[in-house]
Parts: C-alpha cells; structure tokens; sequence
C-alpha cells in the first residue's frame, strides 16, 4: 500500500486537439489559458519508484508512456485515420512534455542534495 506522501503526481496534460480535430484543428491550436481547464489530464505516481535507478527511470517512462496513450485516446472508439494520427501525435507531445518536467524535478533535487 503507498502513503500519501510517498506519492509524488507527474500531470500529463492531453491535447484538445483530438476532440476538436471534427471540426478545425485551427480552434484547437489556439486554445487559450481559460480553456486550458477543460483539457485531460491524469496524475502519475512515482513515489515508490528509486529515480537514482536506470531500472527506476525505466518503470517510470513505462508509466508515462501509458499515461499519456490513455489521456490521448479516451473515447478512441471508431475514429477515422486523421484522428489516429492525432492522437499519435497527442500521445507524442504529452509524453514528451512529461519528461521534460521530470527531468527539471530531477535535477533540482540533485543539486538540493548537494
């Protein structure tokens, strides 16, 4: 069982894209601060995870990775090839948004160790 504390949330934020994509995509890419809200976003934990690890770093890009297919594809049902691209791309991007904040968070608590 994790502890609360132990529980540490990376924010995968999925593009508006995907939903939008029906209609323009140029809405979508012009999404403003206030609608940012209304985008998905799922919570991953890593607090178990030993991050000095490679097999730690590993477990946790695997979690990422599956966080950012989920949040991309939700209600991925019956979806034409334009929008698999979308949510490909979807996926792409928060994975890569993801690991770049995880990165800062590791590099921060490295030099706070020091």
């Amino acid at each position: 069982m994790m502890h609360r504390s132990a529980w540490h949330p990376v924010m995968l934020a999925g593009l508006a894209l995907i939903p939008a994509l029906t209609l323009s995509a140029a809405p979508a890419l012009a999404q403003g601060a206030d609608e940012e809200a209304d985008v998905p976003r799922l919570a991953v934990g890593y607090g178990d995870l030993d991050l000095s690890t490679a097999k730690g770093r590993a477990r946790l890009d695997l979690r990422l990775k599956r966080a950012a297919a989920d949040v991309c594809s939700r209600n991925d049902s019956d979806r034409l090839l334009l929008d698999h691209q979308a949510v490909r791309h979807c996926t792409e991007t928060a994975l890569s948004h993801a690991r770049t904040v995880m990165a800062a968070r590791l590099n921060t608590r490295m030099v706070d160790n020091r």
